[in-house]
């Protein structure tokens, strides 16, 4: 049985298991989950998003953030993202956000303060087209030094 098999198998018992514990329950209060974007050798099970990135990087003197989310068809794709800056702890200094039909991509510049350590927090969301919430997931970029 290869490994390909076996999480195929795992995540149809784990969805299953979700649909029995949800049942009369409203599941739009059921807890975020959140998600590596750059441990990309899992994947977490989805309704309705099926590719989501981010990533930051150093470029043109400022930090370029970049966040995105492919949503099934006929739903509303949105992304937030939120460059965070490691100073005890990790405090947002900028936010972007943006819903669209089908995709939606976010790619901004920005300068922030020198000699501290950014992230981007990611949170990924699908919609139906009547704008009732479906999914949301947090995925985080990795970290640079600016």
């Amino acid at each position: 049985m290869n490994k390909s098999f076996f999480k195929k198998r795992v995540t149809l018992v784990l969805i299953f298991a979700m649909i029995m514990c949800c049942n009369g329950i409203s599941c739009a209060s059921a807890e975020i989950n959140e998600i590596s974007v750059k441990d990309s050798d899992i994947s977490p099970v989805t309704i309705a998003i099926y590719d989501a990135y981010t990533s930051l990087s150093y470029e043109a003197g400022g930090l370029r953030a970049i966040g995105g989310t492919y949503v099934t068809y006929n739903n509303i794709a949105g992304v937030t993202i939120e460059l965070q800056q490691y100073n005890n702890g990790w405090n947002t200094v900028k936010t972007w956000s943006l819903a669209q039909k089908d995709f939606v991509n976010i790619d901004e510049y920005y300068y922030p303060e020198h000699g501290y350590n950014y992230q981007l927090k990611t949170t990924y969301c699908a919609y139906n087209s009547n704008w009732v919430w479906l999914e949301e997931y947090i995925g985080y970029s990795d970290i640079v030094y600016y």
